[in-house]
């Protein structure tokens, strides 16, 4: 019987020590894409015929694509469970990914070079072509807009780098500011809603956030909202007194400017392309949002 096993040692000299390997992470979003990394092989195995375990350095890079261009960005993590589950490991022990086709893209193109530019010149061509998830950067925009759009992408969409602690969003503010006693019309009402929120992701802008003091910041963002509205009256009776209902027949929302707070304050007069997420938006809508999505820690 010892015939047939191999040892969990033994190691194949045709993988070069320290060649790169792409890695796909976990199928994220509505369209499954998925994040690729990379990282060194320290060694590998056979486990069984036709199957090689990579043992895998501790450094780990995510791919991301800069000016048309493959570049390893160096990441770090909470902990190693939070690694594995990115990059969708089950496997006990140390940090190790078995190499395949599906897993592994064109592993054998990668493991021929140990420096990372040269390995992913060797793959852009292959890549680029594929639904992988790629983080893009402009490295002219400043940090403060990174921040802003990953806040908004939190706040209205499924975004992952910041995380909500707390929210300040006013309750029925447009109904309460309809002081016309006609039977209906038009207002337009001002009103705004305030965010407390931290950094999870990111972490290649680390010293970025902390020179600005934006790992954990403020976000305010103004609204202004053009509604239109019906009112009736009821005069009453014996039993209860008189009383009138407004209901709101259309209403059209915009975000005229976002104020961050960090080290300093920064100003935008800009809507990072959401007012026509808020366009039909009340105060109670962006609220119900909000709680669907997050959890107040403070």
């Amino acid at each position: 019987m010892k015939e047939y096993v191999k040892s969990f040692g033994s190691i194949n000299e045709s993988v070069k020590q320290n060649g790169i390997i792409l890695i796909k992470g976990k199928p994220k979003g509505k369209g499954k894409e998925q994040m690729l990394y990379a990282a060194h092989v320290n060694s590998c195995a056979e486990v069984r015929p036709g199957a090689m375990m990579m043992f895998l350095s501790d450094t780990f890079y995510r791919i991301r694509k800069d000016d048309g261009k493959l570049k390893g960005v160096r990441i770090n993590w909470k902990s190693e469970d939070s690694l594995k589950d990115a990059i969708n490991s089950k496997s006990p022990g140390k940090l190790s990914i078995v190499r395949n086709n599906a897993k592994t893209p064109f592993h054998w193109k990668t493991l021929k070079h140990t420096n990372m530019s040269d390995a992913l010149n060797a793959v852009e061509k292959d890549i680029f072509g594929d639904d992988y998830l790629f983080e893009s950067a402009d490295l002219n925009q400043p940090i403060e807009n990174t921040v802003v759009q990953d806040a908004l992408d939190a706040i209205f969409k499924d975004g992952s780098n910041v995380i909500l602690l707390d929210w300040q969003i006013p309750n029925d503010s447009l109904m309460d500011a309809i002081n016309s006693d006609e039977s209906g019309g038009t207002e337009e009402v001002e009103w705004d809603a305030t965010f407390e929120c931290v950094y999870v992701g990111r972490p290649e802008l680390d010293e970025q956030l902390k020179e600005k003091e934006l790992r954990r910041f403020e976000i305010a963002i103004y609204f202004t909202s053009a509604i239109e509205f019906t009112r009736q009256y009821y005069s009453g009776s014996y039993d209860s007194p008189p009383d009138e209902d407004i209901e709101i027949t259309s209403i059209e929302t915009q975000i005229t400017s976002i104020q961050l707070v960090g080290s300093a304050t920064t100003d935008f007069e800009e809507d990072f392309g959401f007012s026509s997420i808020v366009s039909e938006m009340e105060d109670y809508d962006l609220e119900s949002i909000v709680e669907k999505r997050h959890v107040k820690f403070i």
